[in-house]
């Protein structure tokens, strides 16, 4: 289901507002009843004043935080970058139950698996903690995933799992991993994208599932 974020109310347009303004207002309206959360005007003048940079195609990323605790970390960095950025970008956040509210992107708190594989079909970069959920998902749909580890001295999660995790596909060359906030701004602003060749599929193998078997007939 999607968040379940309070919609927006919307005044009615002014006697004098033209059409073109009516239609978007109720086009945001349908969209903070859809559950998603839209950034303020605010922002939107914010962004649009930077002048992004329009020779490099748009980069639309997903970002994903699981569904088991919020990683508000990720979604400030994140949220912070795109305030900054010259790159034309379109940024979707999962961002479950966060203390924080994105104010440069669109976010929802959770995805229903349907809307999860839709999005993630429709990005061309992956941005999630380093959990085995998000990268499985992401290595299932070939798109380039960059995470950023929780830490369990943060409270981000109740050990170091995820940063074992991260080095160890890492080292593979299966993922891309940011040590800190810093160097995922840096690696999302110098991003070259390439298709993650290191997809899996979605059923295991006969013979593993041969031996899983075996395993449990003996026990």
């Amino acid at each position: 289901m999607l968040g379940d974020s309070p919609s927006q109310d919307h005044a009615s347009p002014d006697e004098g507002q033209d059409q073109a303004s009516v239609i978007d207002n109720r086009g945001s309206q349908e969209r903070a009843e859809l559950g998603l959360n839209i950034p303020d005007n605010e922002a939107q003048i914010e962004r649009s004043e930077r002048s992004p940079i329009k020779s490099e195609p748009k980069l639309r990323i997903f970002v994903t935080v699981g569904s088991d605790v919020p990683f508000d970390r990720l979604i400030i960095a994140i949220d912070d970058w795109a305030a900054k950025t010259r790159k034309p970008i379109e940024i979707f956040a999962q961002i479950g139950n966060s203390d924080y509210q994105p104010k440069r992107f669109e976010y929802c708190k959770f995805l229903s698996p349907a809307e999860f594989k839709d999005r993630l079909e429709n990005c061309d970069l992956v941005a999630a903690h380093t959990g085995m959920g998000s990268i499985l998902s992401a290595l299932r749909a070939q798109k380039p995933i960059l995470t950023l580890p929780r830490h369990g001295a943060l409270g981000e999660t109740r050990n170091d799992h995820q940063i074992a995790t991260a080095k160890h596909l890492l080292d593979l060359g299966i993922i891309d991993v940011a040590s800190t906030t810093d160097e995922l701004q840096e690696m999302l602003e110098n991003l070259k994208l390439t298709p993650n060749h290191h997809s899996i599929p979605q059923w295991a193998s006969e013979t593993l599932t041969r031996k899983l078997n075996a395993f449990i007939s003996e026990r």
